[in-house]
């Protein structure tokens, strides 16, 4: 069930020219999660500077006609700018590879609210933290947090001077880390996709940022949107009772199931 969007707010990840005229503002809201619009660069400004990257934009919303598709900015606010972050090369780069988490991941979050607090702590972090250790951090909590078994199939793997390395840097506050370890960007480079992006379920696995699940025989499933948002959320609490009105109102908004035979359907 899509919502109609009329004010929001959230996180800059990413700004993409569409035209002369128009520009598509990918933003990570802590009500929505990850949203597009579009932004009017010809339009008439109302409120402060234009939007930038990981810039905190407030704004309102307008739509071109009943049931269209992407909404476009009315008017905006951008409440706060994190100039600090294109200071230093390694702090951007860092930040942008934050973003891109979020962007190649942020369509099929269920619950962005815990989601959206690591990332503003995240880019918050760079102003005074090391970037790399932000950015090992960040990825370590944003796959804890999606269910994904990075203690399990990531920490295990490393060997043991890296896996100490790495331990030791999860565990340590970012005001202690004045000098990083040796390894730290082994440590990146083993957090990558193909170690801490997917589920596994019963014996199955499950790939979200694929759209697909993986059987024992190799058997590849391509998923729809909303196969993927139930099958993400049964895997996150695999092997527990999950509530029919928990899914329904995770997947769809519907807040009373009784009448609804929708996730029947799907299951």
């Amino acid at each position: 069930m899509s919502v109609r969007i009329e004010e929001l707010s959230g996180i800059v990840l990413q700004t993409t020219a569409t035209g002369d005229k128009h520009s598509r503002i990918s933003l990570f809201s802590k009500q929505f999660g990850l949203q597009s619009i579009l932004f009017r660069k010809s339009g008439k400004r109302t409120l402060g500077a234009q939007p930038d990257l990981f810039d905190d934009l407030e704004c309102t919303l307008s739509y071109a006609s009943i049931g269209s598709g992407m909404p476009f900015i009315r008017e905006w606010n951008v409440s706060r700018k994190r100039n600090f972050l294109a200071l230093d090369h390694k702090v951007f780069f860092a930040a942008a590879e934050i973003s891109r988490l979020f962007l190649n991941n942020g369509s099929h979050i269920l619950e962005p609210q815990p989601l959206f607090a690591l990332l503003l702590k995240s880019l918050d972090a760079m102003e005074h933290g090391p970037p790399q250790a932000v950015r090992i951090k960040t990825l370590f909590v944003f796959a804890q947090q999606e269910g994904l078994p990075v203690k399990q199939a990531w920490l295990p793997e490393l060997d043991i001077g890296l896996r100490k390395q790495a331990e030791f840097v999860l565990g340590s506050r970012l005001s202690d880390l004045k000098e990083l370890p040796s390894r730290v960007d082994e440590i990146l480079k083993s957090q990558d996709k193909k170690k801490l992006s997917y589920i596994k379920i019963g014996s199955y696995i499950l790939k979200p940022s694929e759209k697909k699940i993986i059987s024992k025989s190799k058997i590849k499933i391509l998923l729809t949107d909303i196969e993927l948002k139930i099958l993400v959320k049964l895997g996150q609490h695999d092997g527990e009772y999950v509530k029919k009105e928990e899914l329904s109102k995770q997947v769809w908004g519907i807040k009373n199931s009784d009448h609804t035979h929708t996730l029947q359907t799907h299951i």
